[in-house]
């Protein structure tokens, strides 16, 4: 660059190089929040997804930000920024001990440093919120449970917010019995009953819940009402209830509904008593029992007792079942006569068979009889329905069958009738037949002439013959398949040859024929005939394009396929042409010959045709003539109206219409219009033709103006058109050059531009183009229209080095009527002038006594100077890294921001950056602190590391935890050690100084509660921290004894096999070690033998098969049994448990004796006691109360018993001595279900000599042969038998008896017995007939016995018999 300063007498010339260097910004934090929030109570987190914002920095140059300045200060420096991969994050990373009531809000300064020194700052409040102790949702006022809730019920899930650790305890319970208990399950509290209720006793319970953290804590009250057990209520019992008598063994007939807060077992008992019912007291349903034997007829209504119980009492409830009677099946659709045709096929379903039951028993259907029995028909089965099929085929003569069917259940069976009606075979039938058809002799072969109408009800076939056979045989054929008749391919069919025919037709099926006669009469073909053709018709030339002269109408009677041609005289440009119908034309561009054509037309068919004539005259046409043309015409090339340029002069002598039509070469806005009012065509310039014209690029358009009339011709005439060009602004006045400096800040005016326009056109617009694009220019308008102004904008960062000219181009552009018009531009050079930059003069050292330096002390000043007196900023950087100072930026006095005796370093790098706007200096400044402190230390854990320590959870309070070694070379400071805990709120738990660490006194450690304590520690001497320092407490766990919640349980059960009888006892545990896991065992004891426990549940249930009856082994009733729990430690804890077994019914009675005999005599009298029947029950208490019942049944019952078991003579004796009456005895139990056994009982009626009463002691079980007096009875009676065969051998000697009462084989019974009376009174029977029913016994009687049952039928009198 030239510069030039003139003086009075003096030029002087510099020559002046400048250097632009590029320009750098500090970095931009650009999202910084205006503030957060944090509780109080928040800790450390240094994990990413903790941070609580991340900052976003922008900077051409690397960078680092962290945390300057927090004000207050906290006692440990809370606040960090942390690079997180490229990520700059915030976070809260010491433990700072917030008190929101101490302090509620800190700023925090965040600072960001480039590579180059620069920096920027942002502030961010951070307001503290108090910490709110937790907090219940949803806790319930009242809660009712009934008192027959298990041990271990939930009661209430609490539901507590709180951001801090916290727990929950039940601090007060009125009245205070300890029945609710609350522990946390892993997700929340709940309050569990580890006690019984007792409604009677207490009604309701107050619980108030405290939950608690380290900052407060929040009660909540619970009341809990105890609900009365009653006993169980039916709910929706009927009155009865209807089973079938068919009805399958297992099904339910009836669901017990009992309501019940209690458990609760039911049972029934039926009347009369059947076992055809039985309970499932699992599921209370009623079922029957697997083939019920329910039989209508005999019993049809039962009375069902139900009892249900639990522990408060019971309920009962009646059930009525009635049996319902099964029905037969019933056949829905007959009676019902079917018709069929004799030719019917055998196999064919005659009819299928609805059959349906009622109670969907299983259904067989038969045919019972078929009438005549020729076995034509069968039955079978095809899925769902029973069918009646053709067996065989039906002869000629039968007309009528008549079938039985029978279907049949289980229970029943129904008939029915099935008629079948047959209908004989009949040969064809004609139907519809004409007497004659015609045809047309010009038919086409193959079509149809008739179809033949035949009713049948079987097959057949039909066949035709002709008369004549001429001209061929196969004139007429029949489509046996459709039974069409059909002219034949090629019939040769001729009106003049032969014009009728006779058909005959023979239709047969399998058992006869019918015939009949068809006459066929051929008619004649005629012509096509033209209807519409003028004799005569004329034509004008000139006309190019293809004419139609005439539409042909041509009509053919038998609608044949009719084909037209034509030709003409002379030769001529004609065509027949065929579309919908035939088309008469001259051909495009015709060319005639002559003046006059004869034009022949003519339409044929297959048996003939017509021929026409038309005449066509044809005459000449001439040319339209353009008259006032060529001319020429101007207009303006800003033209935007439309206006007509010239008007046509067009005659034509055939007054044919004329139209005209334009072309412009070069195209142009011209278009041709006819004016209805003259009419002529006129030439117009389209409206906005200043969007097409331009005067420069094309001064002159030459207009083609054609006209043509409808006979073809045609004649132009030629318009030109000059076009008057607009003329572009010019700019006035333009420098070459304009110089600019490169420290330019503020925008500045450097040119007023000046331009005029020939036609005065406005507006003119002006812009400019700059290169490099996007100078810093901007061209504005001054307020007054079409003064524009270039301006320099603010901070244009005009860079010498980079860009030492900028080209400024200017465009201006007039207008007109709305349309951009010409341009011109102009070249503007805007030179830029280099810069200076600033120079350090100050020194390159320093020396400072930290000691002696407190906080805000100025300890340096630089000093530059500036060529261009530019304004200088400073800012610095220092390494190693400290905050202890700051730098003005205007007076580059460098300052402490802390007492120096806090610094730890004693040399640094100051690195001074002097910015005067477009070029920075740096210089290092070297700074020397002497007397600087020494920061503590711990010297026995190592900075950021962590030591262990164990210690058992009994640890005595006081105790020695660890010895930290502090170390620091300064004399005259003292140390003292800062520290948090974690879990938070745990600082109270431990006592800190340089030396130890204890366990503070009256604290314990409590591994369930915290077993890890985390120590971090920080040392200071006032002036200088290092830290953290970690110390990690670890408690040992001492396991604790597992203790169930009673010393004593009491269970009971009903007796039952291996793993039955279970007991869910509801053990409640209580173990300080939390977690921890607990088994079940049973302590060996006498009667542990006989009982197991499930080792995960604690459910007891029996090890053997469990039987208190008296009969064989006997356990126990009341047993007593010890559990043991063990938890993962193996630490027990045991309590015992009363368990009572309850007996069930499971014995029959049985009689003590095998066979109980009894003895009557003569003198023995009705209502006497004969004796006692005995018998025993295994089982105990109801179970074993007995019942009995029976009397003996020949003839009218002799004895009885009743439910004691005493027998008593009911009747007066009137049979012989030594007839003996044996009957079965019922004894029945009170158990449910109630089980009967039977007792034998034989009464023997005999003889004696005295008076005596037969007794025998009531309730002593004895076998009739044990009695001494019985064993002489019988060998007394076996003297007195042999005395009297002894006499009837005698006897039979002497008289003679029947062959069948002598004994001696070696005479004849004539010889040696002899007939005598008989001396003794025998009654027999008034009507001694053979019985059907026939045992012997040793009496040799003829009786009828009910072999399963205990009653001795007879018919009339008592007959002797002994069983």
């Amino acid at each position: 660059m030239i510069i030039y300063f003139y003086g009075m007498n003096t030029v002087c010339l510099f020559a002046l190089s400048v250097i632009i260097l590029p320009a750098n910004g500090v970095p931009v934090i650009t999202n910084l929040p205006a503030t957060i929030n944090i509780v109080e109570s928040k800790t450390e987190s240094i994990a990413i997804v903790d941070s609580l914002f991340t900052l976003t920095v922008t900077d051409n140059e690397t960078f680092t930000c962290n945390v300057q300045t927090t004000t207050p200060t906290p006692t440990v420096s809370a606040f960090i920024v942390n690079d997180d991969n490229g990520m700059l994050n915030f976070y809260l990373a010491k433990n700072p001990g917030f008190e929101y009531d101490t302090v509620s809000s800190y700023t925090v300064v965040i600072a960001c440093i480039n590579a180059i020194g620069e920096t920027s700052t942002a502030d961010l409040f951070v307001n503290l919120t108090p910490n709110t102790p937790p907090t219940f949702t949803v806790l319930p006022t009242t809660k009712s449970f009934p008192e027959t809730s298990p041990i271990g019920t939930t009661v209430e899930t609490l539901t507590v917010t709180d951001t801090d650790d916290f727990t929950c305890i039940i601090t007060s319970q009125n009245p205070n019995l300890g029945i609710f208990s609350i522990a946390h399950d892993g997700t929340n509290y709940q309050i569990h009953l580890v006690s019984s209720l007792d409604a009677s006793a207490n009604s309701a319970h107050t619980l108030t819940i405290t939950c608690k953290d380290d900052w407060g804590s929040t009660a909540e009250t619970l009341y809990v009402t105890v609900l009365a057990n009653t006993p169980p209520v039916f709910t929706g019992l009927p009155d009865s209830v209807s089973v079938n008598e068919y009805a399958a063994g297992g099904n339910s007939i009836y669901t017990i509904a009992v309501t019940d807060t209690d458990s609760f077992t039911c049972s029934i008992a039926s009347a009369p008593t059947t076992s055809a019912f039985l309970i499932d007291t699992t599921t209370n349903k009623i079922n029957l029992i697997a083939n019920p034997g329910l039989d209508f007829d005999t019993q049809n209504t039962y009375t069902i007792t139900i009892t249900c119980n639990d522990t408060s009492g019971s309920s009962t409830a009646i059930l009525t079942v009635n049996v319902q009677q099964n029905t037969a099946p019933v056949i829905a659709n007959l009676p019902v006569t079917e018709s069929v045709q004799q030719t019917i096929a055998v196999g064919t379903n005659i009819k299928s068979i609805t059959v349906t039951d009622v109670e969907t028993d299983t259904v067989t259907c038969v045919i019972a009889s078929q009438t005549p029995n020729t076995a034509t028909f069968i039955l079978q089965f095809n899925t769902p329905n029973y069918e009646v099929h053709l067996n065989k085929a039906l002869d000629s003569v039968t007309t009528a069958y008549t079938i039985d069917i029978t279907c049949s259940d289980n229970w029943g069976s129904t008939t029915n009738t099935l008629s079948v009606s047959v209908t004989p075979n009949q040969p064809p039938s004609f139907t519809g037949f004409p007497a004659s058809i015609t045809v047309n002799e010009a038919d086409a072969g193959g079509i149809m002439i008739y179809t033949i109408g035949v009713t049948d009800s079987d097959t057949f076939t039909c066949n035709i013959s002709t008369t004549p056979t001429t001209p061929t045989a196969s004139t007429f054929q029949i489509d046996t398949a459709t039974n069409k008749i059909n002219l034949g391919s090629g019939h040769g069919l001729d009106f003049d040859t032969q014009n009728s025919y006779t058909i005959t037709i023979i239709c047969a099926d399998a058992t006869g024929s019918s015939t009949e006669y068809l006459t066929v009469n051929v008619l004649q073909n005629s012509p096509p005939d033209i209807t519409n053709l003028p004799d005569s018709g004329s034509f004008t030339t000139g006309t190019t394009a293809k004419t139609k002269l005439h539409d042909l109408t041509v009509t053919d009677p038998e609608s044949d396929v009719i084909t037209c041609t034509m030709s003409s005289t002379p030769v001529g440009p004609f065509s027949l042409e065929k579309n919908t119908a035939y088309e008469l034309y001259v051909n495009a561009n015709p060319t005639f010959s002559a003046s006059t054509y004869a034009i022949d037309i003519q339409c044929s068919d297959a048996y003939g045709s017509t021929t026409e004539t038309y005449t066509l005259s044809v005459t000449p046409n001439s040319d339209p003539v353009i008259t006032g043309m060529p001319l020429t015409v101007t207009v303006s090339e800003t033209e935007t109206t439309s206006s007509t340029i010239h008007t046509i002069a067009v005659t034509d002598a055939e007054l044919h219409t004329i139209s005209c039509s334009l072309v412009s070469v070069p195209a142009g806005p011209f278009s041709i219009n006819e004016n209805p009012a003259t009419p002529l065509y006129e030439v117009v310039l389209d409206v906005n033709a200043i969007d097409s014209l331009d005067g420069i690029t094309t001064p002159s358009h030459t207009v083609t103006v054609t006209c043509q009339d409808t006979a073809g011709g045609t004649t132009t005439g030629v318009l030109t058109v000059d076009v008057t060009p607009n003329l572009a602004p010019t700019v006035d006045n333009l420098p070459d050059h304009f110089e600019v400096s490169e420290n330019q800040i503020v925008e500045l005016e450097i040119w007023n531009l000046a331009y005029t326009d020939p036609e005065s056109d406005s507006p003119v617009t002006c812009v400019t183009v700059t290169d490099p694009a996007g100078g810093p220019f901007d061209l504005r308008e001054s307020g007054t229209p079409n003064d524009y102004r270039l301006w320099v904008t603010a901070n244009p960062n005009f860079n010498y080095t980079g860009v030492p000219t900028h080209t400024v181009t200017f465009t201006c552009t007039d207008h007109h009527n709305g349309r951009t018009g010409r341009s011109s531009s102009g070249i503007l050079y805007v030179d830029i002038l280099e810069n200076r930059p600033p120079v350090f003069t100050s020194a390159n050292s320093h020396t400072q006594n930290a000691q002696s330096t407190p906080v805000n002390t100025k300890i340096f000043t630089c000093a530059t100077t500036d060529a261009d007196s530019d304004t200088v900023t400073y800012s610095m950087t220092i390494n190693p890294s400290t905050s202890s100072f700051t730098m003005d930026p205007v007076t580059c006095d460098i300052w402490t921001t802390q007492d120096l005796k806090k610094e730890l370093n004693s040399f640094y790098t100051v690195t001074i950056t002097a910015d005067d706007g477009k070029i920075t200096t740096i210089q290092d400044l070297g700074l020397t602190l002497t007397n600087v402190n020494t920061a503590p230390e711990i010297t026995n854990i190592g900075l950021n590391q962590a030591v262990k320590v164990y210690f058992d959870e009994t640890t005595a309070t006081n105790t020695l935890l660890y010895s930290p070694v502090v170390y620091d070379p300064d004399t005259g400071q003292t140390q003292t050690i800062t520290y948090t805990v974690f879990p938070t709120g745990e600082v109270g738990t431990f006592d800190v100084s340089t030396s130890e660490i204890r366990l503070k006194n009256g604290k314990t450690f409590d591994y369930e509660y915290i077993n890890l304590y985390k120590l971090t520690m920080y040392v200071t001497d006032s002036y200088a921290t290092t830290g953290p320092y970690y110390l990690d407490v670890h408690i040992n766990n001492i396991p604790e004894v597992c203790g169930f919640d009673k010393t004593v349980y009491e269970a009971s059960t009903y007796e039952a096999g291996v793993s039955g009888g279970r007991m869910n006892i509801g053990f409640t545990l209580s173990d300080e070690d939390d977690p921890d896991y607990h088994t079940f065992s049973l302590v060996t004891n006498p009667h542990s033998q006989y009982y197991k426990i499930d080792q995960y549940t604690g459910e007891i249930s029996f090890k053997t098969d469990y039987d208190i009856d008296t009969c064989g082994f006997v356990h126990p009733k009341n047993a007593t049994i010890i559990v043991q729990c063990t938890d993962q430690y193996g630490e027990t804890g045991t309590a015992t448990v009363s368990v009572y077994v309850q007996d069930v019914n499971d014995n029959k009675p049985i009689c003590n004796n095998t066979g109980n005999v009894m003895i009557v005599t003569q003198y023995t009298n009705p209502g006497a006691f004969i004796g006692s029947i005995a018998a025993s029950d295994c089982d105990s208490g109801v179970n074993a109360i007995l019942e009995y019942s029976g009397a003996s049944v020949t003839g009218s019952p002799y004895y009885t018993v009743t439910a004691n078991g005493n027998v008593y003579l009911t009747n007066t004796i009137d049979f012989d001595y030594g007839t003996d009456h044996t009957f079965l005895i019922k004894v029945k139990d009170n158990g449910i279900p109630q089980l009967t056994g039977t007792c034998q009982l034989t009464v023997i009626y005999i003889w004696t000599t005295t008076t005596t009463t037969t007794t025998v002691a009531p309730n002593i079980p004895t076998d009739w042969w044990d009695k001494p007096e019985n064993i002489a009875l019988v060998a007394i009676l076996s003297l007195l038998a042999l005395f009297l065969l002894g006499l009837l051998l005698y006897m039979c000697c002497r008289r003679g008896l029947p062959c069948r009462s002598c004994t001696n084989p070696f005479k004849s019974c004539k010889s040696c017995c002899k007939p005598r009376q008989p001396t003794r009174r025998i009654v027999t029977p008034k009507d001694p007939k053979k019985d059907p029913f026939k045992f012997f016994d040793h009496n040799d009687l003829n009786v009828k016995r009910d072999m399963f049952s205990t009653r001795d039928q007879v018919t009339d009198a008592p007959i002797p018999m002994k069983m």
